[in-house]
């Protein structure tokens, strides 16, 4: 009985591991053709810029665009190429120093904004789903592992 485990479960990490190593091996599908684009002829003020791998976009006059989302001082913006305005803010970290931080068991270290912080480890953890009022369906709420009732 336990011989027929042993040889379905290595025929099946054979059989997986031969699929992935030949299809690894010629990335070939993973190139872009510039046949599934379509053709743009950008206006008078705008620019040729890069839209996807291969593809091309037309970037406008960013001299007339206002931006809604602007960057602290302390941040870099992101920007597609495609774009005038950012797309997020980074946080520039080159003159922060970080404590070294040793995390309590259950925890893990993850950075947040520049440094390294402690949070739960979730994938530790075995949660109750919890029963709420008016057939309200439960929600994870970021920082936390498990899903609470909404208020």
């Amino acid at each position: 009985m336990n011989n027929k485990y042993f040889i379905l479960i290595f025929l099946s990490i054979f059989l997986i591991f031969n699929f992935v190593s030949a299809n690894t091996e010629d990335a070939s599908f993973l190139k872009c053709d510039p046949k599934y684009c379509l053709k743009v002829k950008c206006g008078p003020k705008q620019t040729t810029c890069k839209k996807s791998a291969c593809c091309t976009g037309c970037k406008p006059d960013c001299d007339t665009v206002k931006c809604a989302k602007v960057c602290a001082e302390d941040e870099t913006p992101i920007i597609d190429d495609c774009s005038c305005c950012p797309s997020d803010c980074k946080k520039n970290c080159d003159n922060v120093e970080c404590p070294l931080i040793k995390c309590a068991p259950g925890y893990i270290s993850k950075k947040v904004g520049c440094c390294n912080t402690c949070v739960q480890n979730c994938s530790k953890l075995i949660c109750d789903w919890p029963l709420c009022r008016d057939n309200a369906k439960p929600e994870t709420k970021p920082g936390n592992c498990c899903p609470s009732c909404p208020n």
